[in-house]
């Protein structure tokens, strides 16, 4: 299995449901893998047949490839036990497993368990496609829900019957050289008409510590404080991503931005992510995409944008989930020198309706416009790719002014209005990484 070797670490967040103390974390999300830096995972979408890794090795396809790729999958499976080992590993501490799991046919509350050979439970939930309640997202027995609640796909594989796309993704202590993973549904019938799938299974050996505790610092806005970077050649792309993680305040102004570029005397924007009215927003011109949310005061959020001009789409992210996609003006982005602002949008040369209140940190631009599996990594994850980087800010400087790009463009931003210290100056703040 030499798709097991890891040249970079990944530092994987505590974010879900933890169904064992073993289990570093359990995360149920996204119908998107978790995007996995090449040559740094194992990989299988079940397109090529048999690598030797699964046993029983049955291999089956779904007539549907429009929303969930290419049409391979393992399974069908009844009542059968299904094991995925890989031996020979290098050294690590935890492992990440992420995946697709597909109920086919008559699931009524039936039970689906996935186990670490010699390790933890990482799932033990009932499951159902008809009118029977089921336990998942919760524990088996541990709740009662609609069936097919937390499915990320319904009725996605033309399988003929009604069927449920559920994504996982488990962080668990581990430091054998071999891997198990034992798959069972204990209840299911052979040749009745219940059956399970497992799809896009991605693995990272991980010897990174933990993303916990107080390991960076944010920038705390009231109102009325903000940071500008200067406009430069590399903060013009003709695609782009606005990436950050902000935790709401109680909101004072009419359309908080949390990272705005302005061009032109009036309102418009050449990018900028912004809330208004209960909605996220996103636009890179006149035609803006929006989602109905209203954020959680104090909780932190990944928040994305993403324009791709060749497609003319774009899109919002909330926690690496696609919540919103839509037709962008059909025309290339029109930049001028206004700068970048953090917390705040210049309308008609005045900030003083878009002030934001709360705390933003981590915050990205990209001239690309970035995948959904991407985004979806980088919700999870505290590292990430650097191609495409436009300018890069964790304020996680000691003191002063000046506010760093880590993207190594030389963005440089400052906090307020001036160089000395003002009441525009948003103020540092401990955070934990979400």
């Amino acid at each position: 299995m030499s798709a097991f070797v890891l040249s970079t670490p990944v530092c994987i967040l505590d974010y879900g449901t933890t169904l064992d103390p073993a289990v570093v974390h359990a995360y149920q999300g996204s119908p998107s893998p978790l995007r996995i830096n090449s040559g740094a995972d194992y990989q299988n979408q079940f397109e090529t047949g048999d690598d030797g890794a699964w046993a029983p090795a049955v291999i089956g396809h779904t007539p549907n490839t429009s929303l969930l790729g290419p049409n391979g999958y393992a399974g069908p499976f009844t009542q059968e036990s299904v094991t995925f080992t890989a031996s020979g590993l290098r050294a690590h501490t935890s492992v990440t497993l992420a995946f697709d799991s597909y109920a086919i046919g008559g699931w009524n509350g039936d039970e689906w368990d996935v186990d670490v050979v010699g390790g933890p439970r990482l799932l033990s939930s009932g499951f159902s496609n008809g009118t029977t309640p089921q336990s998942y997202p919760d524990s088996l027995g541990a709740g009662t829900h609609p069936a097919r609640t937390g499915a990320t796909a319904k009725d996605a594989l033309s399988s003929g019957s009604t069927d449920s796309v559920y994504h996982h993704r488990f962080t668990f202590t581990h430091s054998d050289s071999t891997l198990s993973v034992g798959f069972r549904a204990p209840t299911l019938l052979p040749g009745g008409s219940a059956s399970w799938g497992i799809d896009n299974v991605e693995v990272v050996l991980d010897d990174a510590q933990i993303c916990s505790g107080p390991a960076s610092q944010a920038l705390r806005f009231a109102g009325a404080q903000f940071v500008s970077v200067a406009d430069s050649a590399s903060l013009r792309p003709q695609d782009v991503t606005l990436e950050a993680r902000a935790s709401f305040g109680v909101q004072t102004d009419p359309h908080p931005a949390i990272v705005s570029k302005t061009v032109g005397p009036g309102a418009a924007d050449s990018y900028v992510l912004w809330y208004q009215g209960g909605s996220l927003w996103g636009t890179t011109g006149e035609v803006a995409v929006s989602y109905n949310w209203q954020p959680a005061i104090g909780r932190w959020y990944h928040l994305v944008y993403s324009y791709d001009h060749a497609s003319n789409k774009q899109a919002l992210y909330v926690d690496g989930k696609r919540v919103a996609i839509g037709d962008a003006r059909a025309v290339p982005i029109a930049y001028d020198n206004h700068p970048v602002l953090i917390g705040n949008d210049i309308n008609s040369e005045s900030g003083q309706f878009s002030f934001f209140v709360g705390d933003i940190d981590e915050v990205r631009i990209w001239g690309v416009a970035r995948s959904a599996t991407d985004i979806a990594y980088s919700a999870m994850t505290c590292t990430s790719d650097t191609q495409g980087l436009l300018g890069y800010w964790h304020f996680d400087e000691a003191s002063g002014q000046i506010v760093n790009d880590a993207s190594g463009n030389g963005n440089i931003g400052q906090l307020g209005s001036t160089a000395g210290p003002d009441s525009s100056d948003p103020v540092r703040v401990p955070r934990s990484r979400p």
